[in-house]
């Protein structure tokens, strides 16, 4: 819950900046990479956050299987980029 809300005032701060130099649609409309260690354990959840459209993967990507499970959970969220 804790890591959530973090996540958010992150998110939030960044398309706060985004929106000075830019504009509010611009800051809106930009893609918001989560840059933690997403892994398989923990992608669905990173994944189903708003606000999160995707993650960069570190170490799982070099196991297949791991890679996939991420690419499964993505595909299990609600949401589609």
């Amino acid at each position: 819950r804790v890591r959530r809300q973090r996540q958010m005032c992150i998110r939030d701060s960044l398309r706060g900046v985004l929106g000075g130099i830019f504009d509010a649609a611009t800051a809106e409309s930009a893609y918001i990479l989560y840059g933690g260690s997403m892994n398989e354990k923990n992608a669905f959840s990173l994944l189903s956050m708003k606000g999160v459209d995707g993650g960069l993967i570190g170490g799982a990507s070099l196991d297949a299987e791991k890679f996939i499970s991420i690419i499964k959970a993505y595909d299990n969220t609600e949401r589609k980029i």
